[in-house]
């Protein structure tokens, strides 16, 4: 089974996800990464509440200027550098590439869809998640009826995906790396 226990992330109307300007949304990424480090040195998952920090993490892929020398970023970049290893700061580094963000109207139209092809639960695969802004605009009613499996590359991202959707099973690692089985998925 995909599932583990825990709680599972809701993306709601007022949560603020992808609002704020550039630099706003480096320093929500900033707080859900600080956030997530703590709750790995702490052991724990985290709380609903700090589930809403962590929703608003907003990728690499919005905020490429954080990973540049620019005057106006050097402050944000030097931060950047500080609260990750050289390794973790090159991987977000190189993620800026392909990191897409989706904004939850986008996903919630598109989950639209699948309920009107008659989709009503089943066994669910994102194998590109982010952060995991479809499993947290799902509608209840396939959530209910429903196991989640993802899969994320970049390692920040994808452990932020695993505090938000605890009920899923999430694997940091590339699609490619990770072996499925046929047939398996129903979406």
């Amino acid at each position: 089974s995909a599932e583990t226990p825990g709680h599972n992330y809701r993306i709601i109307e007022d949560s603020g996800i992808g609002e704020g300007n550039e630099k706003e949304k480096f320093q929500q990424n900033v707080a859900a990464i600080e956030l997530m480090q703590r709750l790995e040195k702490e052991g724990r998952r985290a709380t609903p509440e700090e589930q809403a920090i962590l929703g608003k993490f907003n990728g690499w892929g919005t905020i490429a200027n954080a990973f540049t020398t620019k005057k106006d970023w050097a402050k944000e970049n030097q931060q950047l550098r500080e609260l990750l290893t050289e390794e973790k700061y090159e991987n977000a580094r190189h993620a800026i590439i392909n990191a897409y963000y989706t904004d939850p109207k986008i996903a919630q139209v598109l989950w639209q869809m699948v309920q009107r092809l008659g989709f009503q639960g089943g066994r669910i695969l994102d194998p590109a998640m982010g952060s995991g802004i479809f499993f947290g605009t799902m509608p209840n009613e396939i959530a209910a009826n429903s196991q989640l499996v993802g899969i994320e590359q970049e390692e920040i991202t994808g452990k932020i995906a695993q505090q938000l959707y605890q009920k899923a099973a999430v694997y940091v690692t590339g699609y490619e790396e990770r072996r499925l089985p046929n047939n398996y998925f129903d979406l």
